[in-house]
């Protein structure tokens, strides 16, 4: 009898993923898919193709559950009944895979210069903002992480740089 030797090792584990994550995005998908078009339950996959939606638009919608309402303590969201979570979840798994694909359009070069901006608000007392104090260490994505001080001792700038 010859032995069958399956190399596992570098195989994805989905057993290792919650289900109740899985399940929570799924109801999300099957709620989108009713409200816009119940014909068509990946509605969202051909708007992204044609280049109808944007990266931001998922994102903010994103940061919409997760920051305006559920860091607030709203757990369900009002229109759908569902979690919020739910809804976080399903606009994570799509903008993954238009990321992925290259679906839609990656519009997030303004969130750099809102990043900017918001440094410029937060360092009001440091006079003007001057460019060559501010290095870029990720101009991907601009976060408080991605963002340095230059010629600043930590502690020099307080709660400033707090954004």
């Amino acid at each position: 009898m010859t032995e069958v030797f399956h190399d596992d090792e570098h195989k994805l584990k989905y057993s290792r993923v919650p289900s109740e994550g899985i399940r929570a995005a799924a109801r999300a998908f099957q709620y989108g898919a009713g409200k816009y078009d119940i014909d068509a339950p990946r509605n969202w996959e051909r708007a992204a193709m044609d280049g109808k939606w944007t990266w931001c638009q998922l994102f903010d919608s994103v940061q919409r559950h997760l920051v305006d309402a559920w860091a607030e303590g709203e757990d369900i969201d009002a229109e759908s009944g569902l979690h919020h979570i739910d809804h976080a979840l399903a606009n994570l798994m799509m903008l993954k895979t238009m990321i992925t694909y290259g679906y839609g359009e990656d519009d997030r070069s303004g969130m750099a210069l809102d990043t900017l901006e918001a440094l410029k608000i937060h360092t009001t007392g440091l006079g003007d903002l001057n460019p060559s104090f501010v290095q870029i260490r990720n101009p991907t994505f601009l976060d408080g992480a991605n963002i340095e001080l230059a010629g600043f001792e930590e502690g020099d700038i307080g709660d400033c740089a707090d954004f």
